[in-house]
């Protein structure tokens, strides 16, 4: 191999090694060059254009030090024309007495690894979808004005966002800017400041408070996470759970376990109240059921003293019902990373209630049918007429219901049914047909025909009372007019009046049923037809 000297310094060095090291610094010359253009070109481009950093998703996670990170800017982007017919189609509650339709989000970040978070583009084409299909986000206390009697606008979403997470802030708040949106905030107080590049500092979050964009609830202050439920050391969710005490061989007491939670939920509040901000609602980690029922009562009783309501949260379709906020819960629909537009809109859609008038045929509608047990059917009709036979739908049982859209027309306080209920073929058939209204009530009430009979009932079997109990001409049929107004309900037969009776507007609320009885094996099949909804 030939050496010779180089650069001065004695010795046998190789000429291929002599190369490369000349090519390194060539290199090396090149770099300062276009290094010196690249910095000049950056800081005309800074002055220039400043939001060209926050145009970037990709960003350095922020220092353990750094207190308040950069925010990031998405285009608006074109929604398509289809998607926001369809949203702006849907029944309107012209009333203002229906629940919003709540969203439940995580985090905004183009990290794919949660299946809970969703990409910036998404979140941002979600909401110009909404913005331009005349949708309205609500605030926290328009909720909870809502909740104490009060009326929601047309068309009203709450967007929520769980654990206090980064891309909140860098993400979402900006987009919610560009269309004047709101959201609440559900912090888990105790995580505030950790893990620098996750979750949210004080400082972001105060800001989110001031903007008039965010309201800051708990999401717990350290109970968001899994404890040890007995010897065996098997993991339970914090809330949902008695602990076990390792140190003293058993379990806690359920007063122990309310002393724990209660400790928790009032240290979130005071960490939130500290920072600018007024806790009113709490949103449930990892649900609210438990295996105990016991344990599932202390948590809601203790729930219930301290916030005003609570959320739980859905897939694929969400409606809080009467029911659900006099147990102080409203049901939310997840937002994930998988959910396309397409998905976002059909969430919408099976989360928007039904006014009366919007279903004037449901025999039409066979998509929105299922049986009282909540499962799917769809109606077999022959003409206009509906077989409402036990023996077909609920085989082992004399009884059957059919439900319309349960949570959909739970909201129905002043509505006509009109229908006509037969299948009678003498006296001691064994054959009733009916239609139950307000079913989704702790007090609905069933109006039952046979032959020769017509008996109305309120309540729920076996703590239900006769409110009337008539005799009718024989016939195969009867036509049946239900009709509920200004909490007066009346039933007629046949165009004549049969009862009419108060109701109590706390519980004269919900949609309708079909009902049928075969009291024996030979009991002719009940048919119902005819059927029409009217407001």
């Amino acid at each position: 191999m030939s050496t010779r000297a180089v650069g001065g310094i004695s010795g046998a060095v190789p000429v291929r090694t002599e190369r490369r090291r000349a090519a390194v610094r060539a290199r090396g010359k090149r770099f300062k060059t276009w290094h010196k253009v690249a910095l000049a070109l950056f800081a005309a481009g800074y002055v220039i254009v400043p939001t060209i950093v926050q145009a970037a998703h990709t960003h350095a996670p922020r220092s353990a030090d750094q207190q308040v990170a950069a925010q990031y800017s998405v285009p608006i982007p074109h929604v398509r024309d289809d998607l926001v017919a369809r949203l702006k189609a849907l029944p309107v509650d012209t009333t203002g007495t229906g629940p919003p339709i709540i969203m439940t989000y995580h985090n905004v970040t183009d990290d794919p690894s949660s299946p809970y978070s969703v990409k910036p583009e998404q979140f941002a084409a979600q909401m110009a979808l909404l913005d331009a299909a005349g949708y309205t986000t609500i605030t926290a206390s328009d909720l909870e004005r809502w909740l104490a009697g009060g009326k929601l606008p047309p068309h009203s979403v709450l967007l929520t966002f769980d654990d206090g997470i980064l891309g909140v802030w860098q993400y979402a708040d900006k987009i919610l800017a560009q269309h004047h949106q709101h959201a609440i905030a559900f912090v888990i107080t105790g995580n505030v400041g950790t893990k620098a590049s996750y979750y949210m500092t004080w400082p972001e979050l105060e800001r989110l408070q001031r903007s008039g964009r965010w309201d800051l609830e708990s999401h717990t202050s350290k109970g968001h996470h899994y404890i040890t439920v007995d010897a065996q050391r098997h993991q339970g969710p914090f809330m949902n759970n008695l602990q076990y005490l390792a140190a003293e061989h058993r379990v806690e007491t359920l007063p122990e376990y309310t002393n724990r939670i209660t400790a928790d939920l009032m240290r979130s509040q005071r960490d939130l109240r500290a920072h600018g901000a007024d806790p009113v609602f709490f949103a449930y980690p990892f649900s609210a059921n438990s295996s105990s029922p016991a344990v599932s009562a202390a948590l809601a009783k203790t729930v219930s003293q301290l916030f005003r309501g609570a959320m739980l949260d859905e897939d694929g379709s969400a409606i809080t019902t009467p029911a659900d906020t006099a147990a102080g819960n409203l049901r939310r629909v997840d937002v994930l990373w998988r959910t396309s537009l397409d998905d976002y809109v059909a969430h919408i859609e099976s989360s928007t209630l039904l006014p009366p008038a919007s279903v004037p045929q449901p025999f039409t509608r066979p998509d929105l049918w299922t049986t009282a047990s909540g499962k799917p059917y769809t109606p077999a009709l022959v003409g206009d007429e509906l077989a409402v036979d036990p023996a077909q739908i609920a085989s082992g049982s004399n009884w059957v219901g059919l439900q319309f859209a349960a949570d959909r027309t739970a909201f129905w306080r002043e509505f006509t049914i009109a229908a006509t209920l037969g299948g009678f073929q003498g006296k001691g058939d064994g054959t009733t047909t009916g239609l139950r209204v307000f079913s989704g009530s702790s007090a609905p009430v069933q109006v039952s025909l046979g032959w020769g009979s017509l008996q109305v009932r309120q309540g729920t079997y076996p703590h239900d009372t006769v409110l009337a109990d008539d005799r009718l001409p024989p016939a195969a049929a009867y036509d049946v007019v239900v009709s509920v107004h200004a909490n007066v309900l009346e039933v007629d037969v046949d165009g004549h009046p049969m009862a009419r009776m108060p109701m109590d507007p706390r519980v004269a609320v919900g949609g309708f049923e079909l009902t049928g009885q075969r009291a024996h094996a030979t009991s002719p099949v009940p048919v119902v037809s005819k059927l029409a909804v009217r407001p």
